[in-house]
């Protein structure tokens, strides 16, 4: 009879704990497998409320990432001090996702020792990442799959592209440009490698020398769009969509231009992103009637 009853209880346990395993489900995703060195290496990051319960506590929990390189060796965080990666929402219906996209080389890559607006990078090789959620005041945690993802060298028009804008960060370190020279050598940049992958990069720097200090706020609502309307796979994109949502009168064009916006991201992690605004623009319009 007692071993009958250990027996029950150590079931009771088991079952609470897999049950309590369910309630949360963390996911990553990644666009590509290869990118090259310098380039945005972004990754999507979902947690899921899996329990069939509402679950409201601030904050809901903490995000943990893991980034492995080839050697087996853990990739220490560096960049941006705080924690981006963790649920921005502190309540999750049933089945509701909070979801995010950050640029893995803004935490984990190595400086570039810059005075621009440039994330770090990732030297040549493999790499793995992991997330690992841990809800707040609770004992467990749930834990992604793993994502893998190589980097290699630049070559052709983008080991270019990737060498003078290396060029113009020493040069403007050593404070060898004025601001405005500063601002027409990375349009000419732009201009001569308007496909590159680091071109999200060019148009945010223009962005911030025509904002300030130029004061030039025409040009850097024109660098802006120009992010925002050729890269909408960009992480940077959103960072960018306010000053340019504050220069449409009406609701219903801010709702369009997400819209198009949305269209243009398709498939990329950045499509929830737009959704979301699209929502939250919806509403406001709502709450204004």
């Amino acid at each position: 009879m007692k071993r009958a009853f250990e027996t029950i209880s150590l079931l009771l346990v088991l079952t609470s704990f897999v049950n309590a395993q369910h309630v949360f489900k963390i996911n990553i995703t990644i666009p590509k497998t290869t990118y090259i060195v310098g380039e945005p290496v972004q990754i999507g990051i979902s947690v899921v409320n899996i329990s069939g319960t509402t679950i409201h506590q601030t904050p809901l929990g903490f995000t943990g990432l893991r980034v492995i390189d080839e050697n087996g060796k853990e990739v220490q965080r560096g960049g941006v001090a705080g924690n981006w990666w963790s649920p921005l929402k502190n309540q999750l219906e049933p089945n509701e996702e909070d979801y995010r996209v950050i640029e893995l080389n803004e935490y984990f890559g190595k400086p570039y020792g810059s005075l621009l607006m440039v994330e770090q990078y990732f030297d040549v090789g493999r790499y793995t990442v992991r997330a690992i959620f841990y809800p707040r005041n609770q004992s467990f945690q749930a834990e992604s799959t793993q994502v893998s993802f190589q980097v290699i060298k630049p070559e052709g028009d983008e080991l270019a592209a990737y060498n003078d804008f290396l060029e113009i960060m020493k040069n403007d370190k050593e404070h060898r440009y004025t601001d405005v020279e500063l601002a027409e050598t990375i349009k000419s940049l732009h201009e001569a490698h308007p496909n590159s992958v680091y071109s999200p990069y060019f148009l945010e720097n223009l962005d911030a020398i025509y904002d300030i200090p130029l004061g030039e706020h025409s040009k850097a609502l024109e660098a802006r769009k120009e992010l925002v309307e050729k890269y909408p796979w960009s992480v940077h994109a959103p960072a960018m969509l306010d000053g340019i949502l504050r220069t449409m009168k009406s609701d219903s064009d801010r709702i369009e231009y997400l819209e198009k916006l949305q269209a243009s991201s398709k498939g990329t992690l950045m499509e929830k992103i737009y959704v979301k605004k699209i929502q939250t623009e919806s509403a406001k319009g709502l709450i204004q009637k």
